[in-house]
Parts: C-alpha cells; structure tokens; sequence
C-alpha cells in the first residue's frame, strides 16, 4: 500500500510529510457513472437509423432525389454525434486513474500532471464503501451550485473516487475517516 514509486512532481509537493498510505487508482471513476453516456449514444444511434427505414419508405414513394439527399443529411447528423457519444464513453469508462497520497495533515490527488491537495477538514466525512468492486467515495463538504426550479439553490457536492483492490480499499477507508474524523 505503501511502496508506490510516486511521480516527481507528487514527491516534491510531499517533502518530507509523514506518508500513511499512497494508492494508484485503477480507473478515475466507477464504471456506473458512464452509463448515461453510452445510453445517450446508442439512442442517437438507433433512433436516425429506426428513422431512415421509415422515411425512405415514404420517399421511395415519391421517389424525389433531393428530400432523400436532405434526409440522408439530417438523419447522419444525429447518427455521428452518437458514434461521438459512444467513443467519449468508452474513453471514459477505460480513464485510468491518478495516485491518492494520504499525510496526517491531508489528502493528495495527483491526476493528469495535476496536483490537488484537500485539507482533512474539507472533508464532510460521508464515506462510501464498496469492498465487493473496490470503491471509495469521499465527499467534500464544497461542491457545484445549481438553480432548480423556482429558483432555489442547492449544491452538488464533489466527490473523490478510489478504485482498488477491496483490501487495500477497507484499509485506506479506515485511515481516512480517522483522520476525517480527528479533524472535524
């Protein structure tokens, strides 16, 4: 859990902090989280092609050249944004995921060339556990705001997602509300 050869950058924004844990996620996010995506592509993938069948139907009845060029046109539209669609899900759902860095004063995350740190306290201490597919969620006490209807406001908070190995995940889970909660 421990013995993770850590990028440069994520070694000097450690220094000389104490490591307690250090984990490379698998993936950077849970798989469910892209479901919509790709449910969103196969819609706009099947509804031009369902369409075609029947408009060309129709048109091969009037057989006009130019309102099934303009068919052809409109209806691809739709069809490459679901091919789009499909390719941003699988890219995705395949993400690999950046290293977690846990330090008695906070949480690293380091992604992409990225790094952000999170202080204990910014944590709310909502903690989702799953061993079975080896998922953490941390939620921070920040998050997006957003207007609903009748122009109240709520906000969504931000998670954190760790994707590992179910026994590396139960042991990061207690060192973290732990520290979540000593804290507060």
């Amino acid at each position: 859990m421990n013995n993770i050869l850590l990028p440069s950058e994520l070694r000097s924004t450690i220094d000389q902090e104490p490591i307690e844990f250090s984990v490379i996620s698998t993936k950077h996010r849970p798989p469910h989280k892209t479901y919509f995506v790709f449910g969103i592509s196969i819609m706009m993938i099947i509804a031009p092609i369902s369409s075609f069948f029947i408009i060309n139907s129709i048109v091969s009845l009037s057989q006009d050249e130019v309102l099934d060029t303009l068919t052809l046109f409109l209806l691809f539209i739709p069809f490459l944004g679901g091919i789009l669609m499909a390719i941003l899900g699988f890219y995705l759902k395949n993400q690999k995921g950046g290293y977690f860095v846990g330090t008695p004063s906070r949480l690293i995350y380091y992604f992409g060339g990225v790094v952000k740190s999170y202080h204990w306290s910014e944590f709310s201490g909502i903690i989702e556990t799953n061993l079975t597919k080896g998922e953490l969620s941390l939620q921070l006490k920040s998050g997006r705001t957003f207007v609903g209807k009748y122009k109240t406001k709520y906000v969504v908070p931000y998670m954190l997602y760790i994707l590992e190995n179910p026994d590396t995940i139960s042991k990061v889970e207690k060192i973290c509300r732990e520290k979540i909660q000593s804290n507060r």
